[in-house]
């Protein structure tokens, strides 16, 4: 016989897992590969104690207080028998799916309103009770749940209840993958239109800084024909000077040549006349000198 220890006994009963406390033994309430946990007014599940347990496969938590499964429920992969009925259980974890050996599982009389997706994973489940849940009517229908009054009848829930969750599971994989695209093809449209208006900044600015380079040509421009305006006046004003210049210039050049003029008459003409008068003088040099 498996002792039951009851809730006047023990009062409230922790899993004994967290917290740093020394591992549960469950010693006390095994019998062979079974162990009976249920009706402890329990509030946790001793997952650390079942995880320590890898001969134990079938596990009774029926008729506690477990709201919720810690994560870690998911490493118990030796569990075949599991019964959860009873508890106010509001959620299973996503890690539940990892129990692939669980062939007969209880849920009887909790609060779940669905299943996780992962549950479609359990494969070698072939009996299932979800009688007295409030699974809402989009995820799991009364008829795949059914009425569970016998073997029959929890087996057929579980095969329906897996191609049910297997089907949605899938359902939410192509939708994921579709809002995935979607994403992305809005991230891609994101970045086409940054690339844009990057573009279209940069255009800008380039835009702007050659209307100021246009503007600083234009005042360069002006600039020039302010200065070329101003040459041409003093150029206008240096031309009408110039005349009375040059003229007191040209009076002052031919009085210095004048006597230059005389000077070089004179000498032209004595030059002359010596020339002529030097055959002359020479002839009568030579008749002298002829004669006896």
């Amino acid at each position: 016989n498996i002792p039951i220890c009851t809730s006047g006994a023990m009062g409230k009963k922790k899993g004994g897992d967290g917290g740093g406390s020394a591992v549960e033994n469950l010693k006390q309430y095994r019998d062979g590969n079974s162990v009976d946990l249920s009706h402890q007014d329990r509030d946790e599940a001793p997952v650390a104690a079942l995880a320590a347990n890898l001969l134990l496969t079938k596990v009774d938590l029926s008729g506690n207080s477990i709201t919720t499964l810690p994560l870690g429920f998911g490493q118990l992969l030796h569990i075949v028998h599991l019964n959860l009925s009873k508890n106010g259980l509001t959620e299973l974890p996503e890690a539940f799916g990892k129990l692939e050996s669980i062939r007969w599982l209880d849920l009887f009389s909790n609060n779940l309103t669905r299943l996780p997706y992962s549950f479609g994973n359990l494969k070698q489940l072939r009996w299932l009770d979800l009688k007295g849940n409030s699974i809402v009517e989009g995820f799991l229908s009364a008829d795949v749940i059914g009425p569970c009054a016998n073997d029959t009848e929890c087996k057929a829930c579980a095969k329906g209840v897996l191609a049910r969750v297997s089907d949605l599971a899938e359902k939410r994989k192509k939708n994921d993958e579709r809002l995935d695209r979607k994403k992305q093809r809005e991230l891609e449209e994101q970045r086409v239109v940054e690339k844009e208006h990057k573009a279209s900044e940069k255009a800008k600015r380039k835009e702007e800084w050659l209307r100021a380079q246009d503007e600083k040509s234009t005042e360069r421009q002006a600039e020039l024909e302010a200065f070329r305006g101003l040459l041409k006046s003093a150029e206008k004003e240096s031309v009408e000077d110039t005349p009375v210049e040059v003229a007191v210039q040209e009076t002052s050049l031919l009085k210095m040549l004048s006597p230059i003029d005389s000077r070089c008459h004179l000498t032209w003409c004595g030059s002359v006349v010596v020339l002529l008068l030097l055959p002359m003088l020479l002839l009568i040099f030579v008749g002298a000198h002829q004669k006896p």
